[in-house]
């Protein structure tokens, strides 16, 4: 009777030493909102199952909720066509955050804000589901709460009892329809997620890009393998393809494990995995629903190779769903998530600075080349102000005025009157004027000195520094040519002196008229180089002029593009700021929370302690008191296993 009365006096005092951890849990979710006080509240009741699901739509989430929540199989396809509230196969049926549990009744119910409405006809049911959707897609209701549907008992089976008590909330994995939806969904994920006994993160076999971090839009989500123990990853539409069904084929047994190991390796094609992520427990390649009684009719023998895999896997899942579910498991989950904030919030934020580090520097980068183009084009419209007035001034008519001006001021001087008085009129006279007009007609050229001192100075000496003086043995062919008929018929006279001096004069004038053709011949010539230069200097100014021209408009260009893309990552530079505030300020709102409930336990552990004491210094029996004694060294030793107020002591990744 004494050892029954001490173990039952015993046993009361363990149960009671954790009372202080559950009343600390209750008083934070007592400050919270009505329905998850509802929800999530341990006091004066069994503890339920709370699922969150979280994945795209289309994925098969609806189908593996039933599943879990215990609706018997054949009824999953009649319970989906009332969840889709008329909503068509191909789109999602989820209307926004939706939490289903068993009904305790035959009818169907559905609450919104907290408003519970009874429903005995699934017709009624599904217009209602339709019109929450349309509210919620029209923003003419808001939600302070999950909406939950009740679904009726005759639905579940009778066997499955372990199912009966799961709730599951189904959190939207893709973009919200609307602003008003993607805020409605975000306070859900942030109110619940950090109660939740277990998150499953669910995605399709072949589409196992869900798990990184981008897809995961809500908080608390993208950091799953930092809390590796609340999550469990289940893939849907598992063994459709082809070369998983060809895997299973070849083999006599398969092994679940093999399975796993095939599958986290394709996950990692789309991100690495951390060691502790690598965990094959973690994974859950399922297959339910249609595919699945697809591949019962079509490949019998293949179905029964995996319908032993499958069952195991659900049960599995289901037994951790209840194992997960404890008082003390839901305290320490809820602790593993609020421990772990600080971490993962640096960890984000990290991230973030370490992205807005190399977009400024990419910034930085782009606006020192539009600096650059900005130079370059600046020198170049100046080069190319300069060559207009160039070719503006090449295009002036005065140009011609000003080459028969050159030609003017280089006439030849006569010479006849100088060897008329040393000769006199005689044929020698006439040779010897014709040697040095010839000798003179060599020096005639056309320079441009006298304009290279002139406001267009420039241009001339441009034209001068292409300019080809003319051939001269083509001048002085063609001067021995004019010249050398008159030459001749010098020669066929046999008196050097002229009897007459008519025939002087004559023959004198056809010499002068030699020179002057030659003169005008070699002017001609170099009048003909100076305007081939003219040309061919306007011609390069205009090519050059051109070339720069397209220079600067693809500098402009190019300026335009980097311009633009500055801007642009100016832009996600900006988004980055804000998202690192964002994050600072709900880092801040959690650690806040999570001081709040510390406090909260550090102000029942130490009424806990009081009490405690006060019962062992009061209690009269010293066999009492010294199993008083034993609970409170428990009670200290329980707190330490708990790790309740070892907020430091988090584990490195």
């Amino acid at each position: 009777m004494i050892n029954d009365w001490l173990t039952e006096y015993w046993y009361e005092l363990h149960l009671s030493n954790l009372d202080w951890a559950f009343d600390a849990y209750e008083r934070l979710i007592s400050s919270m909102s009505h329905d998850i006080q509802k929800t999530l509240s341990m006091k004066g009741k069994q503890v339920e199952p709370f699922v969150v699901v979280y994945g795209k739509t289309q994925v098969g989430k609806t189908t593996l909720l039933l599943d879990l929540l215990g609706i018997h199989s054949d009824q999953i396809s009649a319970v989906s066509h009332v969840l889709r509230g008329g909503r068509e196969a191909g789109k999602s049926a989820t209307a926004t955050t939706m939490e289903y549990c068993r009904s305790k009744s035959e009818n169907w119910a559905l609450t919104i804000n907290s408003k519970k409405e009874f429903y005995a006809a699934e017709s009624d049911m599904i217009i209602a589901l339709s019109c929450l959707r349309d509210s919620m897609e029209n923003e003419t209701q808001s939600f302070n709460s999950p909406c939950i549907v009740d679904i009726p008992k005759r639905f579940f089976s009778i066997t499955a009892k372990k199912y009966t008590n799961i709730r599951i909330l189904d959190l939207p994995g893709d973009n919200p329809a609307n602003a008003t939806e993607q805020k409605h969904v975000y306070a859900m994920a942030k109110a619940y997620l950090p109660f939740a006994d277990l998150i499953l993160l669910v995605g399709r076999g072949d589409d196992l890009s869900f798990l990184n971090s981008e897809a995961m839009s809500l908080p608390g989500l993208d950091n799953w393998q930092a809390m590796l123990g609340r999550f469990r990853i289940v893939t849907t539409f598992s063994y459709s393809a082809q070369s998983i069904r060809d895997l299973i084929r070849k083999k006599e047994e398969v092994n679940i494990s093999v399975i796993r190991a095939r599958l986290i390796e394709q996950i990692q094609r789309f991100g690495e995995l951390s060691n502790e992520g690598k965990n094959q427990t973690l994974f859950f390649p399922l297959e339910f629903g249609n595919s699945w009684q697809n591949l019962e009719k079509q490949e019998p023998l293949l179905y029964s190779k995996l319908k032993p895999l499958i069952n195991g896997l659900r049960a599995i899942l289901i037994d951790e769903i209840h194992a997960s579910v404890s008082p003390v498991s839901r305290l320490r989950n809820m602790l593993d998530s609020h421990v772990r904030i600080e971490y993962i919030y640096k960890k984000k934020l990290e991230r973030l600075k370490q992205d807005e580090k190399i977009i400024s520097s990419e910034i930085q980068a782009i606006d020192e080349d539009v600096q650059n183009y900005i130079i370059i084009n600046s020198k170049e419209l100046e080069e190319l102000n300069k060559l207009k007035v160039l070719i503006e001034y090449g295009k002036d008519e005065n140009i011609e005025s000003n080459i028969h001006n050159l030609l003017a001021d280089n006439k030849i001087n006569s010479h006849s009157k100088i060897y008329e008085k040393s000769e006199g009129a005689s044929v020698t006279t006439l040779e010897k004027l014709i040697v040095n007009y010839q000798y003179d007609l060599k020096a005639v050229e056309l320079n441009l000195s006298q304009f290279l001192i002139d406001k267009n100075k420039l241009y001339w000496r441009a034209v001068e520094k292409v300019f080809v003086e003319p051939n001269y043995s083509v001048i002085e062919d063609e001067v021995r040519s004019i010249f050398g008929q008159i030459e001749k018929d010098l020669d066929k006279y046999f008196i050097k002196k002229y009897l007459s001096s008519k025939n002087y004069l004559h023959d004198k004038n056809k010499v002068e008229t030699a020179r002057s053709k030659s003169e005008k011949f070699i002017l001609s010539q170099w009048r003909k180089s100076w305007i081939k230069a003219i040309e061919t200097l306007n011609s390069k100014l205009n090519l050059k002029k051109s070339q720069l021209e397209t220079s600067i408009l693809i500098n402009e260009e190019e300026q335009k593009k980097l311009q633009k893309e500055s801007h642009g990552k100016n832009i996600l530079l900006n988004k980055l700021e804000n998202s690192a505030k964002d994050i600072e300020k709900l880092m801040r709102e959690d650690i806040k929370k999570f001081e709040s409930f510390i406090n909260i336990l550090k102000q029942e552990y130490q009424a806990s302690v009081a009490e405690k004491i006060d019962a062992f210094l009061n209690e009269g029996d010293e066999c009492d008191a010294f199993m008083q004694l034993v609970s409170f060294c428990e009670l200290s030793s329980q707190r330490n296993s708990l790790e309740l107020l070892h907020a430091k002591k988090v584990i490195k990744l």
